[in-house]
């Protein structure tokens, strides 16, 4: 058994949380001075962490967000004491504090730009309803772990400048609401403080707050490479568009070793704005033909534009290149008729051309949200119409048993746990490979896992349909689309797909769980 499936070892994870919400929600009403403190992450210095440089002699307090603060006005105490301050989340609210968890911001910011009040199902509070607050001082925040739903049950009370009265960690952006600050202390709970948040992966995040599979894309150094084409720039912005529209969260990073972030920041080397080891939320991609200057392809007289859509988790426009905020390629017209204003409202959007994206990130992040869980209140909201087929099998890499086969530069390869998947014509299929373990197992302990899939045809020769890279992380996620209309697919792939997790090394003993999903009946067998 897992840490986390262990309830003896007091795991942050609350068994039962409905059932405790009903009772803190109980006691409130008998006494409305009774508000839940939770014991288990109390207000302390400890829980706060090492504080980072920019904090140093500011004095720290804890406020509740249901409590109206000094000198502050009923309207606005009002607003903020909602979890929800306009009724649904945007991926506008997030804002980043003074620790570095960006990688937690952006994924807030692209879940919440997700359709299907999947952020809304992540807070469950005792006195939920259409305007859920916090009342009684309690909520729980539900977050994926281990292919599984988990509780983590929080009190409210955060961090703020004891001068200033402003949180010191993540906050909406604007107009009320409190449900940034309340997932970010569930994942403070979780890692033993706030400090402990500095520096995670943005794809695990999207994991925790969908429970979908997240394709990580290395993008490559796709400018640099000797066959960078526009042909090759123009099949990811197809592909980032499709994936939005198909209701994927999507988001990026030039993820780089420290030394070279700081380096390049000590030689003033340029980005234009744009940070190393910073998180960004790609929120859309548009396209559109202009007349006369502008950069981008020539079609008969006409310059073709692919933009991308970003948000920079600080909330300000930091990208200062082409069509940026005070880029000269903008002009009234194209303004209007992309319906785009100016960016000066700290908002941290901003536009680029799909050749900028490809010079300056090195990771595409893409996750496949399955429908969202119903969280206590109730609310029809979080309800989805759509139905997925999912199944979950555990297994495990033993050198021991043979089963310990490494990626498939090995030829023991073929010795890994198999499974045979069968899908439906025209089906989709969504896996994700999750290593089983300790929650704060750190990333250098952790093995180098990736999944393949392969074609199966009757004559037993095998052929890459899918793969993922091989990354140290504690999930790493596959999708693929059977298209029932093309008939080479078909003979390619065969009536059968092979899907293969491994480790990186041959020997490597781990424990891991699959979760495939997919939008219509499937076959699972296990290879023998």
């Amino acid at each position: 058994m897992s840490r986390l499936a262990s309830a003896a070892d007091n795991a942050p994870f609350a068994a039962y949380a409905d059932e405790q919400l009903l009772s803190i929600a109980a006691q409130y009403a008998v006494d409305k001075s009774v508000r839940f403190r939770d014991a288990a992450f109390p207000s302390t210095a400890a829980s706060v962490g090492a504080l980072p440089p920019s904090m140093l002699g500011r004095r720290v307090e804890w406020r509740r967000l249901g409590e109206r603060w000094p000198g502050e006005a009923a309207a606005v105490h009002a607003e903020r004491a909602r979890i929800f301050a306009n009724g649904e989340p945007s991926s506008g609210d997030a804002q980043q504090g003074e620790v570095e968890d960006c990688w937690l911001v952006s994924a807030l910011s692209v879940a919440a730009a997700g359709a299907g009040g999947g952020v809304r199902a992540l807070i469950s509070a005792p006195d939920a309803g259409a305007a859920p607050a916090l009342s009684c001082g309690g909520c729980a925040v539900n977050i994926y772990r281990d292919g599984r739903w988990r509780s983590v049950l929080i009190d409210d009370r955060v961090p703020v400048d004891a001068e200033s009265g402003e949180p010191l960690f993540a906050r909406q952006r604007e107009g009320g609401g409190c449900w940034v600050a309340l997932i970010e202390k569930a994942y403070a709970k979780l890692l033993g403080s706030y400090a402990a948040l500095e520096r995670g992966h943005m794809s695990e995040a999207l994991v925790d707050l969908t429970g979908g599979a997240v394709v990580d894309l290395n993008l490559g150094g796709l400018m640099r490479r000797a066959e960078h084409s526009e042909e090759a720039e123009v099949r990811l912005w197809e592909r980032i568009r499709r994936d939005a529209s198909c209701g994927a969260l999507l988001g990026c990073v030039d993820a780089v070793p420290v030394e070279e972030e700081v380096e390049a920041v000590l030689l003033g080397k340029e980005r234009q704005g744009l940070r190393q080891n910073h998180a960004y939320s790609v929120l859309g991609a548009v396209e559109f033909l202009e007349r006369g200057s502008g950069s981008g392809g020539e079609e008969g007289g006409l310059r073709h534009h692919r933009l991308l859509r970003l948000r920079d988790p600080w909330g300000k426009e930091k990208w200062s290149g082409d069509w940026s905020d005070g880029s000269g390629c903008w002009n009234a017209a194209l303004r209007a008729s992309r319906r785009v204003e100016q960016q000066d409202d700290g908002n941290g959007v901003f536009y680029m051309a799909v050749c900028d994206f490809c010079a300056l990130f090195n990771r595409l992040y893409t996750c496949h949200p399955p429908p969202p869980p119903a969280s206590a209140s109730g609310s029809e909201s979080t309800l989805s119409t759509v139905t997925m087929h999912e199944r979950r099998v555990e297994s495990e890499w033993s050198a021991e048993a043979g089963t310990a086969g490494g990626c498939a530069d090995h030829t023991s390869h073929w010795r890994n746990p198999r499974w045979r998947v069968r899908l439906a014509p025209g089906a989709s299929l969504s896996v994700m490979l999750s290593q089983q373990g300790d929650l704060l197992t750190r990333v250098e302990d952790r093995p180098t896992i990736g999944i393949s899939l392969y074609g199966e045809k009757f004559d037993a020769r095998r052929w890459l349909v899918e793969r993922t890279g091989h990354w140290n992380k504690r999930e790493v996620g596959l999708r693929f689309v059977a298209d029932a209309d093309d008939e080479e697919e078909r003979s390619r792939v065969g009536e059968e797909l092979l899907l293969v997790p491994c480790t990186h090394k041959a020997g490597v003993d781990a424990s891991f769980a699959l979760i495939l999903r997919s939008e219509k009946p499937f076959e699972l067998q296990r290879c023998d």
